[in-house]
């Protein structure tokens, strides 16, 4: 018998798939495009993309959102779109965040919620059919009992679930604090009462002025619950937010910028994990870097790992971020707004990362004014799409990260013996009657190497009786 493990090699050699430019081959609502989010219906790999037009309504193009199929990442495919209207109940002027959602029970399905910078408010899609979406809800700043009112300038949006309830939590960057939506019903509007649960707003002694993006995350053991870091552009640093109970939602810890530390300009945040530890990265707009940070114990998080900007790294004006395993490692792709590219960064030791591979746009790639990101797996291929924004090109370009082909194979021989035992007992009774028992037993030993060893045994017994 020969076994084979599969190991995936660190991605030190991106390759460009397929991309589409706004305008080109029929693709429109890929103008501007910011955040990205992929998600799974029936097998197949979808994202949706939020873009905005800079054209206020009813002039055209209008802001929105656009649905790919991205199940070949050689041939991504071009599905629904959802646009804002004059109608009060639509919030899809200047999207900027996007996450997605699936419920079940009574609104079973999966959702998008996108969030309104223009609008001061959010957008709740069902995407469960992707080349037929549509709205299904929204919430806007002041509205509800008890009103929303912390979506003034709503950016970065997460999504999470506290028992079977579904709940969003918004980053908004003008309101300075993040609101809680209950969108366990994805039909919210401002006629349902008890959407808005909680919100918290920076008071001097926060780090959420100018907040931008949100990531929630779990811990279990001694601070067992359900946390979200938020990301402060203006205030240069992080904020922990205890979200366990979505009605009463606690600060906890933050840290600020100092000359030893990338959150100048704190934008993109994703977590990770690394052994029993919990870690964030944040991407540092403004200091071109990196920043790792502990946040194990929310009450008393650490700054870990740095990343600096050099001319070979591509982490100026360093902007999404996402992280993702290959193997027994994880890294950490980075998009980067002014150095038009991206950067990948092994993050196995969040007190030594270091960067691995990065790619710079040219002719015939969409990376410039790269901003938002996400990664996918398609049959054990780990792929990232990218949003790219500039004066000359918007569009969406595919990236390989790691495939099957740069697997390491491993063999182990396995041998198998066999033994067999045959017994028969003779009894002979008053009646002289004679019982013949025969039995069969089977022994597998199985080795592998010098270190594993699994015993495998059966039987048969036969039983003949003579009178």
């Amino acid at each position: 018998i020969l076994l084979f493990d599969a190991d995936p090699t660190a991605p030190t050699n991106i390759v460009a798939k397929d991309y589409e430019i706004n305008g080109e081959n029929g693709w429109t609502l890929i103008l501007n495009p910011n955040a990205v989010n992929a998600f799974t219906i029936d097998g197949k790999m979808y994202a949706i993309v939020v873009s905005r037009s800079e054209q206020n309504f009813p002039q055209q193009p209008y802001d929105g959102v656009r649905i790919i199929d991205i199940t070949d990442p050689e041939n991504i495919v071009a599905k629904d779109t959802l646009t804002d209207t004059a109608q009060a109940q639509m919030m899809l002027a200047d999207p900027a965040g996007v996450d997605t959602f699936t419920l079940t029970g009574t609104y079973a399905g999966t959702y998008a919620i996108t969030t309104s910078y223009w609008d001061h408010g959010v957008q709740v899609i069902n995407i469960s059919d992707p080349a037929n979406i549509s709205s299904s809800g929204y919430a806007h700043d002041g509205d509800g009992q008890p009103a929303a009112g912390e979506l003034q300038g709503a950016y970065g949006v997460d999504t999470f679930t506290i028992g079977s309830n579904t709940y969003a939590i918004v980053a908004s960057t003008i309101d300075n604090g993040v609101q809680i939506l209950d969108v366990s019903n994805p039909n919210i509007s401002t006629s349902l009462s008890g959407v808005a649960t909680d919100e918290l707003t920076d008071n001097g002694s926060l780090e959420l002025q100018g907040a931008r993006y949100v990531e929630t995350f779990t811990l279990t053991g001694t601070y067992a619950g359900t946390y979200a870091i938020v990301t402060a552009v203006t205030d240069d640093g992080v904020q922990i937010i205890d979200v366990s109970d979505p009605a009463n939602i606690v600060a906890k810890d933050s840290l600020t910028d100092t000359g030893s530390l990338e959150l100048d300009g704190a934008s993109g945040v994703d977590t990770f994990v690394i052994g029993t530890s919990t870690y964030a990265i944040i991407t540092a707009e403004v200091d071109d870097g990196v920043q790792i940070i502990d946040v194990s114990d929310p009450a008393n998080i650490v700054a870990k790992d740095s990343l600096t900007d050099t001319g070979s790294l591509e982490l100026d004006g360093a902007y999404g971020v996402e992280a993702f395993t290959l193997g027994t490692s994880t890294y950490a792709i980075i998009s980067s707004v002014a150095d038009n590219g991206v950067q990948i960064i092994d993050v196995s030791d969040p007190a030594n990362i270091s960067a691995v591979d990065s790619l710079t746009d040219s002719s015939s790639l969409v990376l410039d004014g790269a901003r938002g990101v996400d990664t996918f797996v398609i049959h054990g291929n780990t792929y990232a799409i990218i949003t790219a924004k500039s004066d000359l090109i918007d569009g969406i370009q595919i990236l390989e990260l790691s495939n099957n082909a740069g697997f390491v194979k491993k063999t182990a021989n396995v041998s198998l013996s066999e033994s067999i035992t045959l017994t028969d007992v003779t009894t002979v009774g008053k009646d002289a009657i004679i019982a013949l028992t025969e039995s069969i037993a089977l022994t597998d030993s199985v080795s592998v190497g010098s270190a594993t060893t699994a015993s495998l045994s059966e039987s048969v017994s036969f039983s003949d009786n003579i009178s």
